[in-house]
Formats: structure tokens, sequence, C-alpha cells
């Protein structure tokens, strides 16, 4: 099945496969973890509500993201609809990590509202380690889907272009 993708030819829409969509989505997952972490470990002292406005900026950055990777790979006819046709016997993993787009958005959102608290800059300590956690639980995520697409395609996800 095809999926519509970005005009990056100027005007003509190219068709990609679910794996492509995820693969592209998935990128701009690794690009918010980055961006992040660098403002996670940004300092602090001094600049507490900018550092507080660039992390809760860097969450938004990261929610929109992940939302569309959870669309790239949930949606009828995306990539665990296609790996569950290919590969019946990774319906359990799939199904796992369905679940797991469901903790992980709860975590975002914990992180966010951690951030937008009027009072976060007395809660400093717990907004960096609330997105250390998102950061730890995100590259599992992302360990446990690029082993279900090796397992159902032979292909590392992250290593095609």
């Amino acid at each position: 099945m095809s999926h519509a993708s970005d005009r990056s030819d100027g005007g003509a829409v190219q068709a990609t496969t679910p794996l492509e969509e995820a693969q592209r989505r998935r990128r701009g997952v690794q690009a918010a973890l980055i961006d992040l972490e660098q403002a996670i470990a940004a300092p602090s002292t001094g600049r507490e509500r900018a550092w507080i406005e660039r992390v809760s900026g860097q969450l938004d950055v990261l929610a929109t993201a992940f939302g569309y990777h959870v669309e790239a790979t949930e949606e009828r006819g995306g990539l665990f609809d296609e790996v569950v046709s290919q590969a019946p016997r990774l319906t359990r993993q799939v199904d796992y990590l369905r679940a797991d787009h469901l903790r992980l958005a709860g975590a975002i959102e914990a992180a966010q509202r951690i951030a937008r608290d009027p009072a976060a800059e007395g809660h400093l300590l717990d907004l960096a380690d609330a997105g250390a956690d998102l950061l730890a639980r995100l590259t599992r995520h992302r360990h446990l889907g690029s082993t279900m697409v090796f397992e159902a395609y032979m292909v590392d996800i992250d290593a095609a272009d």
C-alpha cells in the first residue's frame, strides 16, 4: 500500500511505502530527541525561566514528531498493519508497541504539564528527570521498533534512504 508523502520535488506528491514513511517519521522523532537532550543538558542556574521555555518548546516539538510517528505506524494500512500481514508472528510485538505509544504519549504530556506549571522554576529537577526518563523510554521504544522491523523485513530501519 502506498501513502502520500511530502512534496519534495516542488509539486508532485511522492508515494511511499508504510516502511519508508515510518523511516521518515522516525528521523523526526530522533531529531526531536537530540534537541530535547541538548535542552535538558544546558545549564539552568541564573536562567531558569529561559531553560524551562527551551525544554518546554522541545517537548512540544517531540510531542508533534511522536504524534506523526504514531500516525504512520498505527494508521490503517500503516507499518503495523503491514508488519502483521508480512509476519503474523510479530503481532505480539506490534501490540506491545501500540500500548507503548499510549504510555509514551502520557509521559510526554506529564513532562509538558511540569514545564507549564506556574511554579516550574521550583521544580527544575523534576522537569529534568521527566525529560531524561522520556529520552530513555523513547530510545527503548525505538530499539524495540527497529528490532521488530528487522525481524519482519531484514532491513535496518535507520539505514535506508
